[in-house]
């Protein structure tokens, strides 16, 4: 596995969560390693493995002040359209032929150059919109911290947060449809690439690895096989 910290991607070799209470039965593993895993700690639903390459979208108003998007349906800032052109250049090292984006306005707008660019098709899915968090849209990063003890990011990666009582999303709601998602794309025969947002991301790699993700920034590249 690459240093995520250089590199801002990382390859995380896993199963989608088994067994009936959605929990993970594999944590990450290396391309060398899964060939020799003992059969008895991995449930397997498919024969094959799916290369998963997403993004988070480039940088909006309210990332570049610190604030919490959410639903929120900003569009990018001046700094994010200058962010395209090197992430177009970058996902130049993966085969993709058809994208898959938030149908936020931020994910949109950095999903759209990338599909005229490389002439495949963009596909909207209401399913890995951002987390709803509710009235702690538009307000800082720490605005949880009276309330839940961490900052937004924080709140995201217990993956059992409830914001309910805000007018937000509720975790297990986020994981079935992040994993509704996930299962539906393994089923088709593409090789997609995934415009989305840093909460969708975590919720991803969590499914994956049953870890949390340390950073997602924006504009950033992740490699996923499903």
């Amino acid at each position: 596995m690459r240093d995520y910290a250089k590199s801002l991607m990382f390859v995380a070799f896993a199963t989608v969560p088994r067994g009936h209470d959605g929990s993970c039965v594999v944590k990450n593993y290396s391309l060398s390693e899964k060939h020799n895993l003992d059969s008895s700690c991995i449930l397997y639903c498919y024969n094959f493995y799916m290369e998963l390459i997403a993004v988070r979208h480039v940088v909006t108003p309210l990332n570049e002040e610190r604030r919490i998007n959410g639903v929120v349906d900003e569009e990018i800032s001046e700094t994010g359209r200058k962010q395209i052109p090197g992430l177009i250049t970058q996902l130049g090292m993966y085969a993709f032929d058809v994208i898959y984006s938030s149908p936020l306005k931020r994910a949109r707008e950095t999903a759209e150059p990338i599909a005229t660019h490389y002439n495949v098709p963009l596909r909207k899915d209401e399913r890995i919109t951002e987390i709803n968090f509710g009235s702690f849209a538009g307000k800082s990063w720490e605005s949880t911290v009276p309330y839940f003890g961490v900052n937004s990011s924080g709140v995201i990666n217990t993956f059992a947060y409830d914001l309910r009582p805000f007018g937000g999303e509720f975790a297990p709601e986020t994981k079935a449809r992040v994993q509704s998602f996930l299962d539906d794309i393994r089923k088709r025969p593409e090789s997609p690439l995934v415009v989305c947002h840093g909460g969708i991301l975590r919720w991803i790699y969590y499914l994956c690895t049953c870890e949390p993700a340390i950073k997602i920034p924006n504009a950033s590249v992740h490699r996923f096989m499903l």
